[in-house]
């Protein structure tokens, strides 16, 4: 079952450390098979608060996502995104169309 990767930016704080950040990442996901969903677009909130800029990249599975963000090659670059903006981040699983329990 896929899972994702949302990353959701508030308040810009550095824009050197985004720079390095924006330097480094790409060499973290060779090498893991993902596809980007979506990439800073246009956000209409409909309830609750600005979730500013997002990103969502899709991998295959939840462990293939923990692999991408635990591997020494992001880990280089996620320091630099953290000192660049106010940043929420989180590996949510997919839904294989099953029963929720609800």
């Amino acid at each position: 079952m896929p899972a994702y990767y949302i990353a959701l930016r508030h308040a810009m704080k550095n824009e050197e450390e985004m720079k390095i950040y924006r330097e480094k990442a790409p060499a973290s996901v060779v090498n893991h098979p993902f596809k980007q969903l979506v990439a800073y677009g246009r956000v209409r909130v409909t309830a609750g608060e600005d979730p500013g800029i997002v990103a969502i990249m899709e991998f295959p599975t939840f462990a293939a996502a923990e692999a991408w963000h635990d591997s020494p090659e992001y880990q280089k670059a996620a320091p630099h995104l953290y000192a660049a903006a106010d940043m929420q981040c989180f590996i949510v699983e997919g839904y294989d169309g099953g029963d929720t329990g609800h």
